[in-house]
């Protein structure tokens, strides 16, 4: 016999988790609740980035009988919702009660000659960069109908990039 819903509807958690954030002064508010089982919800508070995650494998491993995502979504919601009454009882701040926590740096906007030829992160080597770049330069050559500027372009940050996995720093 299937596991009965435990909690109410994942909407009700939704309002729930907005009217939570807006009394804790948080900002930039998201959350992920997916079919794979995998929840999170993020937020700054004080300048600060958060992430909080749970799943249906980590409620399983905790003992609960856990068997839609939403319940486990509606598990991280009331848990924020924990943290928020003793906040609010003066046992503790938002600082020390987050202190312990980890928080996460904001994301760093990737340099241009990155983002030029795709990179989401550093290139690993020289090959990898040579591999995008010849990738990019099949969508950007001139026989293709694209401008030579776009071409010429894509060379400037290959050779940047490659100075960058060789060197460590950009040229200058």
């Amino acid at each position: 016999m299937a596991n009965k819903k435990q909690y109410a509807s994942a909407e009700m958690y939704e309002k729930k988790l907005k009217s939570l954030i807006d009394k804790m002064e948080a900002q930039n508010l998201m959350y992920n609740w997916d079919r794979l089982g995998n929840v999170w919800i993020s937020f700054d508070l004080n300048g600060r980035f958060y992430k909080f995650e749970h799943s249906l494998e980590r409620a399983k491993a905790a003992g609960l009988k856990s068997s839609y995502v939403s319940d486990v979504f509606a598990q991280l919601v009331l848990s924020l919702e924990a943290l928020a009454r003793v906040r609010k009882l003066g046992i503790f701040t938002w600082e020390t009660l987050l202190a312990g926590m980890k928080f996460i740096e904001a994301p760093k906007e990737r340099p241009g000659p990155f983002r030029i030829l795709g990179f989401e992160s550093e290139p690993e080597s020289v090959d990898q960069v040579n591999a995008f770049f010849r990738q990019k330069a099949k969508e950007a050559h001139p026989d293709g109908g694209n401008s030579g500027e776009s071409l010429e372009s894509l060379k400037r940050a290959r050779d940047a990039n490659i100075y960058y996995v060789q060197y460590g720093e950009w040229p200058k």
